[in-house]
């Protein structure tokens, strides 16, 4: 089973598509960041522009009792702030992912669904940010999605109706746009196989104490599933995420001279061609610290303060309260009417003419064809010409 999830992966659009380098990583959110930056500019001159033109009374800035009290706010007491930060953005995703599995208890799904939730929020965020779609719909969208691809499918209104205070309609457009940023890559592989099948090989072989072995177990998979707050699954392969959380466990159990001779000896045995095996075993350390940080509690009052913070830096056009957002859903729905109509005319002149070519009869009651020596009319009658 473990080769035939293996083979997949390696055709797969995770390894083609959704695999990163530190540094490209870094590059990617940075220029998802910048975009959104400047159209969260453009858009807010277009929204002032439009409250003017409407004589609006509420203004771009909200009202002093809904401000923010503290002074830390990134700017946003003047009611205008040039947006979050990469890394404020990145908090923020953070803080709603470990929302997924609260979300997935609820309704008692197994594990592999929360997983794919999560991993769906975190590829979604790489060329997006909160300030165009709020984190909570999308991990809520996101969430929904991944019980219909894992086949655990809930139908939408008990859905929201468990989670509370959801608009399904919310939901549904949220979903769309997920699978947007997704490309539609649906299919997610998770470290849970490879590190199975490294436990199985581990007690085979009796490499520890079958006490121990148990502990390093149970730590090993903690390690996996906190892997998946981290970005370990952009960054590298299910295999080596799984084999780093076997390192982790036997460190935190203190067996890590045996483990780290499995560790080599399964580098060697998976050696390719001229791969330098420093470069491996760097990738693995470096690997390590990032898996290590996914337990890692996040400062509550910080991720307040930017959720705050993004009251004020919301794309205008995203937001359903703006008059910009307005305007575009009147368009929206003005050009469907339109075509709605130019449908429903051509549909009529279609009939129209059927009809004509049926009757002989044009529309003043004329003959289509005078040279004709008799017709039916609309009343069934014969007319002798």
């Amino acid at each position: 089973a473990a080769a035939w999830g293996m083979a997949h992966y390696v055709a797969s659009t995770q390894r083609q598509s959704w695999l990163f380098s530190y540094e490209d990583l870094r590059r990617v959110r940075s220029e998802a960041n910048a975009r959104a930056r400047a159209r969260l500019k453009a858009e807010t001159v277009l929204e002032e522009e439009l409250r003017r033109r409407e004589d609006e009374i509420v203004p771009m800035e909200v009202s002093p009792a809904k401000r923010p009290k503290t002074s830390d706010d990134g700017g946003a007491q003047s009611g205008r702030v040039d947006g979050l930060t990469v890394e404020e953005n990145s908090l923020l995703v953070r803080f709603y992912e470990r929302k997924v599995p609260d979300v997935c208890r609820l309704f008692n799904l197994p594990e592999k669904v929360w997983a794919t939730g999560v991993t769906y929020v975190k590829r979604f965020y790489l060329n997006n940010t909160v300030m165009d779609v709020h984190p909570k719909i999308a991990m809520l969208a996101a969430t929904y999605l991944a019980c219909k691809i894992e086949e655990e499918v809930i139908p939408l209104e008990e859905f929201c109706a468990r989670v509370g205070k959801i608009d399904p309609v919310d939901v549904s457009q949220a979903e769309l746009t997920i699978l947007e940023g997704l490309h539609f890559h649906l299919i997610v592989y998770h470290p849970f196989r490879s590190l199975s099948a490294f436990l199985h090989e581990i007690q085979e072989r009796n490499l520890i104490a079958s006490d121990g072995f148990d502990t390093l177990r149970h730590v090993a998979w903690e390690k996996a599933r906190s892997s998946l707050f981290t970005d370990a699954c952009l960054l590298s392969s299910p295999g080596e995420i799984a084999l780093t959380c076997v390192q982790l466990a036997a460190e935190a159990i203190d067996v890590t001279t045996t483990m780290n001779a499995y560790v080599e000896e399964y580098i060697q045995r998976r050696r390719s061609g001229e791969e330098d095996l420093d470069v491996r075993r760097h990738k693995l350390d470096t690997l390590a610290k990032v898996v290590g940080g996914g337990s890692e509690p996040l400062d509550f009052e910080v991720v307040k303060r930017i959720d705050r913070k993004l009251i004020y830096c919301r794309n205008p056009a995203k937001d359903p309260r703006s008059a910009l957002y307005k305007q575009n859903k009147r368009r929206r729905e003005e050009e469907k009417n339109k075509r709605q109509a130019e449908k429903i005319e051509a549909h009529r002149r279609r009939e129209a003419e059927e009809l004509r070519q049926l009757t002989g009869v044009d529309d003043s009651g004329g003959l289509l064809h005078p040279e004709n020596q008799g017709a039916f009319t609309l009343a069934g009658r014969f007319v002798d010409t």
